[in-house]
């Protein structure tokens, strides 16, 4: 052994210990990486997260390319590049193709360093071995995503990777990222028409993956959505149904925490699937309970004598005077009908119905801190990254200089409840004086409930509406968060009263019976304005009748049109359909001015439209969150209907119902959608006044011919971008004299010169106008899938403002 000197052992110590903080610099990058990875989302800062993650992923990949670590990052780096892809659809193909070579970088690395089987090479270990395995799985994500966006080719390349998850199985490692091997070849067995093959994959994915105590389900969106295709496929509709059923109804908590953002995604993607097979996502009823309405005139002995009865059948609960709740045992029911009509022959009973369930009209949207554009829209990008139209907004700031809120002004959230400690909405909390300075535990009032100070909790029967969900928060801060005071947003509001009735659950809906005693409580309490952003249960005549006699008491109740996406008055849905005079139905437009893809809509069903979509309000814990649906629309109608109420208390529900339809501002994309054909305009329902015509209805600008159109049908698995441009123009769009694509799968997106995105369809089917680009260009792409082609598109018309 050759002797060294006290300086090269100096030299060789300096040189390991650089390596060892060289590492442990790296090993600091990863664990922020996966921090941030851990963050992503499908949009806005989740996205950034995301794409922060794929950045640090690729420093160490590049650093240590030749050791385990920079085959983790490189591994993690196709997880963050296939999200990314997923999200950025603008460049997907760009994206899947990156995370494709990357991939294959890897795997030569991999091939290079242990040989064509790895998983046989002792050396590799048992962590080397796990990272191989996940590296293989997302690489074989992202090939599918290429295959896909090329147009079917790179089929070499899948059988390669189809080898490498074959071996990844025969290892015992198919458990890898939750069966991730097992997921990837279902998702090419689908896209091959082997649902023999796709049903046995994922069949083990599920059970890998079950959610504990609920058999044949799995913990991940992604296994539960596809497992249901291929039964669906396989003439199991029945069974796929039940899935996605049991699937929407598991609470958050039961769910793969790692996936939280993935398993938002698959329920809406649930939702839509089960909407395309002609079923409704959530159960309308609870089959076993009854609301029981008794006729006023009867005796209180008579009253005494029914509930007696009702006693012997089952539990009663008295809702109120006129109202009672029977619960019967379930082996006891059948059929709901034949309830209905026994109960109904007693002389004592008006009405009798099952107790049919309610839901927040909120779709799902991801957490973002953005500007409020419904408040003030300057064109900026709203948290879905879309580019708004200047304008398109309730024209708050100017209505502000003229009024603000009178105090004393009550709006009733029949909501989830309200978290009153939230910096925004500490000041709007509606008061009962007579209980906030009685004595506890008593009744001071003698409404017949005990110690509700700000409202009460029908769903659990005690006196604070604690909001377990965050619905009610987010739309009481629309209408009445407080403005001016440099913290988070405003209301359209700001001094309005929000007196909290929580009838809707934390994770699922309410019951008519609670809704009932809400709407009783606030017209009794004094509220003149109720807030309803809910819906889904089937005709009540009990429902209606509650809503009917809360109008000839004064109190307006405004409603959510509903997120079906449907025209209500083909299909009504309840309670926007009952269409009663004190009844102000609204529906959701996003920031361009078009009516929100998921917003119910009808001509004759729904009053006006308000900005629902992208909705930054306060969320329980004094937090903020962007969400969407027409409960983020209704209250901006309600809120408005209070300030209107302030300045004239006169007024009664059907005269503001009428002064907010007729100020609205027209817009293209609602006429002959809606009754008043606009959206809010708060300055114009404020000052009493009417606006001009929409200034960006292409139909009113220049008009040139257009040739542009699909095959029809158009191909499978197309990717195809066409573009107008004219020049000088400051506004473009084009006019469909038809359009019709495949729900939900094949979709036609919509970019201005700089390839923002302002807009999407799918099956959008008739003759319309498409989003407006600003400046002189419009570029349409259209994307599809390998199975069902529908008749496409004709444009026939550019308009072009100059």
């Amino acid at each position: 052994m050759s002797q060294r000197t006290s300086g090269q052992w100096v030299a060789i110590l300096c040189s390991l210990l650089v390596t060892c903080v060289a590492h442990g610099a790296y090993n600091g990058i990863l664990e922020r990486a996966d921090e941030q990875f851990a963050l992503r989302d499908y949009a806005g800062p989740g996205l950034k997260s995301a794409q922060d993650a794929r950045y640090n992923y690729e420093k160490v990949v590049t650093k240590f390319i030749d050791d385990l670590e920079g085959q983790y990052a490189a591994a993690r780096y196709l997880q963050a590049n296939y999200f990314i892809g997923e999200a950025e659809t603008n460049d997907k193909a760009s994206t899947f193709m990156d995370g494709f070579a990357a991939g294959k970088r890897a795997l030569i690395w991999f091939d290079r360093t242990y040989g064509r089987t790895p998983f046989r090479n002792a050396s590799l270990g048992d962590r080397g071995r796990k990272i191989f395995a996940d590296l293989i799985a997302f690489h074989a994500f992202n090939t599918l995503g290429w295959i896909r966006e090329s147009g079917g080719g790179y089929a070499a390349e899948w059988r390669e990777v189809e080898r490498l998850l074959t071996a990844t199985i025969e290892a015992g490692l198919g458990h890898i990222s939750d069966f991730a091997p097992h997921r990837a070849l279902a998702d090419r067995a689908l896209i091959q028409g082997d649902s023999a093959t796709a049903l046995k994959h994922f069949e083990i994915a599920v059970r890998g993956t079950e959610v504990a105590g609920t058999p044949g389900v799995s913990r991940l969106g992604s296994v539960n959505y596809g497992y249901a295709v291929t039964l669906n496929k396989g003439g199991k509709q029945t069974a796929a149904v039940q899935l996605l059923r049991t699937f929407l109804g598991l609470t958050p908590d039961r769910l793969a925490w790692g996936y939280r953002v993935e398993n938002r995604h698959f329920r809406d993607r649930a939702n839509e699937l089960l909407k395309s097979w002609g079923e409704h996502p959530r159960p309308s009823r609870l089959m076993n309970e009854f609301v029981i309405k008794i006729r006023r005139e009867i005796s209180p002995l008579s009253a005494l004598a029914l509930k007696t009865h009702l006693q012997q059948l089952g539990k009663v609960e008295s809702l109120s005077e006129h109202y009672l709740l029977l619960k019967l045992p379930m082996a006891q029911v059948f059929d709901s009908a034949e309830v209905v009509r026994a109960l109904a022959h007693r002389p004592q009973i008006q009405l009798v119905e099952p107790n049919f369930l309610y839901y927040p009209h909120r779709e799902v949207n991801d957490p973002r801190i953005t500007e409020s554009w419904a408040l003030d829209n300057r064109g900026q990008l709203d948290s879905r990254g879309v580019k708004g139209i200047a304008g398109v907004d309730i024209r708050a700031k100017q209505a502000w200089d003229h009024s603000n809120s009178i105090p004393g002004i009550t709006v009733a959230v029949i909501d989830t409840g309200v978290d009153f400690s939230h910096p925004e909405l500490a000041s709007s909390a509606w008061v009962n004086q007579a209980e906030a300075q009685g004595q506890s535990k008593v009744d001071d009032d003698g409404n017949g409930y005990v110690d509700d100070i700000n409202g009460y909790d029908f769903l659990n029967n005690r006196p604070t509406p604690l909001d377990d969900n965050g619905h009610g928060t987010h739309v009481a801060g629309i209408i009445a968060a407080q403005g001016d005071n440099a913290v988070g947003t405003a209301g359209v509001a700001w001094q309005t009263k929000i007196m909290a009735l929580k009838f809707l659950g934390g994770y699922g809906g309410g019951s008519l019976a609670g809704a009932v005693q809400a709407i009783q409580y606030a017209t009794k309490m004094g509220a003149r304005i109720t807030n309803n952003s809910w819906g889904g249960g089937e005709y009540s005549e009990i429902l209606r009748d509650a809503i009917k006699e809360a109008g000839l008491k004064g109190s307006l109740f405004v409603v959510a049109s509903g997120n079906s996406g449907e025209d209500l008055d083909a299909r009504p849905e309840y309670p926007v359909s009952y269409q009663l005079p004190n009844m102000l139905s609204v529906a959701s437009i996003d920031n361009r001015g078009r009516l929100s893809n998921f917003s119910n809509y009808g001509a004759r069903s729904v009053d006006v439209a308000a900005p629902g979509q992208n909705i930054l309000s306060s969320t329980p814990g004094g937090n903020y969150e962007s969400w969407s649906g027409t409960s983020m629309a209704a209250p901006f109608v309600a809120g408005a209907a209070a300030l209107v109420t302030g300045q004239n208390p006169a007024l009664t529900p059907i005269e503001i119902k009428d002064r907010i339809k007729r100020t609205s501002s027209p817009l293209l994309a609602l006429r002959n959608k809606i009754s008043s054909g606009g959206t809010l305009n708060l300055l114009n329902t404020v000052l009493n006044q009417t606006s001009p015509e929409d200034p960006n209805d292409p139909g009113r600008w220049e008009g040139q011919p257009s040739t542009i159109a699909t095959p029809h049908p158009y191909r499978a698995q197309t990717d195809q971008i066409w573009e107008v441009q004219i020049p000088g123009a400051k506004m473009v769009a084009v006019r469909f004299s038809q359009f019709e694509v495949e729900r939900g799968y094949d979709r036609l997106i919509f970019l201005d010169a700089n390839n923002n995105l302002i807009g999407m369809w799918t099956d959008r089917p008739g003759q319309a106008w498409s989003p407006t680009a600003e400046g002189d260009t419009l570029r349409l792409r259209l994307i599809t899938d390998g199975s069902i082609e529908a008749a496409g598109f004709t444009i026939d018309q550019v308009g072009v403002k100059r």
